[in-house]
């Protein structure tokens, strides 16, 4: 438990200002940041990302055109075949 009634004989009288040491000063610490240059990115840019995907996409669409030709061609050739086949 605390001791909260002193004698005299046991607290010695002060004239001045007593400072207590702290051990963690709150001043604000000085570090001095290097700051490195942003690095310089290598290989393509945003341009020619999209150019890239333009001429993919003009290419798919052609492929695809390509392949919708050819899924009738093959079916109107089925289609004779099983008319001459039939009759």
């Amino acid at each position: 438990m605390a001791k909260n009634i002193f004698r005299d004989f046991e607290v010695k009288k002060l004239s001045g200002d007593m400072v207590l040491t702290l051990e963690k000063t709150f001043e604000p610490k000085t570090t001095t940041e290097v700051v490195e240059a942003a690095p310089v990115p290598e290989g393509p840019t945003l341009e020619d990302l999209k150019n890239e995907a333009e001429e993919f996409k003009r290419q798919w669409e052609l492929e695809k055109e390509q392949l919708i030709a050819d899924a009738h061609r093959e079916a109107d050739e089925i289609i004779e075949n099983a008319k001459k086949d039939r009759f």
